[in-house]
């Protein structure tokens, strides 16, 4: 049984709106279907798995979430992809967009990359010394 304080306060924060960065052990975000033209600052540190499916993104430039595993930027209308640190990525989803090459990207443990259904002219390689 809650005492009347608790009650109170419970109550003053029912209806609370919070920001994401106030969620800071969420592992899950999905912003699908929001028509997003770009990505927020997501300042999210245990974040593992990011759904941006379906929006209207069209450049994603310095995105920045160290422990991330899972991305979908599926079915947007991708052209650039740059500046990502995702050093724990393991999949990453691009298909359905309209890049004309695969980026090179620095993913030391990408495991998965979906790429199908974009207009791909060519596929640029790392250099290897």
């Amino acid at each position: 049984m809650l005492t009347i304080e608790e009650t109170q306060k419970w109550l003053r924060n029912l209806g609370k709106v919070y920001t994401i960065e106030e969620l800071k052990n969420l592992q899950t975000l999905d912003l699908s279907y929001m028509e997003l033209t770009y990505i927020p600052d997501l300042n999210l540190p245990n974040l593992q798995t990011l759904y941006l499916y379906d929006n209207e993104l069209t450049i994603i430039f310095c995105l920045n979430l160290p422990n991330l595993k899972f991305l979908s930027l599926a079915h947007n209308k991708l052209e650039k992809i740059s500046n990502l640190n995702l050093p724990n990525l393991e999949t990453l989803d691009l298909s359905h967009n309209n890049l004309t090459k695969i980026p090179v990207l620095n993913l030391p443990n990408l495991k998965t990359i979906y790429t199908n259904d974009n207009s791909f002219n060519r596929i640029e390689y790392p250099r290897l010394n």
